[in-house]
This record gives structure tokens, sequence and C-alpha cells, in this order.
């Protein structure tokens, strides 16, 4: 009886996390879409809502230098349009690292479209608000 009982209670445990993980997946990606969408509509609100408070990249650039840029890019196109090819997510706890390939298309002012195809690396991590990028932009 209390075999069975602990291999019920580890199956239910299995489920949970699993549960769990693919919840956190889907927030994750919930973020992707919408910094996608920010783009598209050049919305720095929608951006922003995005990005963590705690932001940095590479450079040590934090995020009012990363608003700064943003509103600097979207002046310069009448329209950007990204589309993402592959997207894979790995999560570890609280932190999440995406490795995303897309094409992004731009229609600079007064200039024919075209489009450019790249890679990056995006980390979140879990915040009270939800999924947060806190690296890679």
């Amino acid at each position: 009886m209390n075999r069975k009982y602990i291999v019920a209670l580890g199956l239910l445990l299995i489920v949970v996390v699993l549960s769990c993980a693919r919840d956190d997946r889907q927030l994750i990606i919930k973020t992707l879409q919408q910094r996608e969408k920010a783009l598209e509509k050049k919305d720095i609100n929608l951006y922003l809502d995005c990005v963590s408070s705690d932001y940095r990249d590479q450079e040590g650039r934090d995020l009012s230098r990363l608003k700064q840029r943003f509103a600097e890019v979207v002046q310069v196109f009448t329209s950007i349009d990204f589309e993402p090819e592959q997207t894979l997510v790995y999560q570890n706890g609280l932190t999440a690292t995406v490795i995303q390939e897309f094409v992004l298309h731009f229609q600079p002012q007064g200039e024919e479209p075209f489009a450019r195809k790249g890679r990056e690396k995006i980390v979140l991590h879990k915040e009270k608000g939800g999924w947060k990028i806190i690296e890679g932009l």
C-alpha cells in the first residue's frame, strides 16, 4: 500500500512540474510576441513592458539607453515587420535563454523595403509581473 502511494505521489509531482514548465514556456513566448508587436507598432510603452528594470546588454547599457535606441530606430523606418523563423527556449528555474532566428523586414523612410535575416540570444527572468527580458536586445 505504501509503495503504491509513493509511486502515485511521484507521478503527480512529475505531472505538476511538467505542467508548470509548459505554462512558463507559453508565458515566455507571449513576452516575445509582445516585443514583436511593439516593434511593428513602434510602441515604446508596449516594448518596455517586456523588459526588466534590471536590463543590461553586453556593453553594459541599461534600460534608459535601450529606450533611447528604440526611439532612434523607429524614427528611421516607416515600417518594421519581425518574423520569427525558429525559437528555442531553454529554461532553468527563474531564468530562460531564448535563441531565435528571424527575418526583419524594414522600410526606411523614402527608400525601398528590404529584409535581413538574423539570430539573437535573449535572456529572460521571471519577475512579479511575468517573464521580462534582462539581457540581449
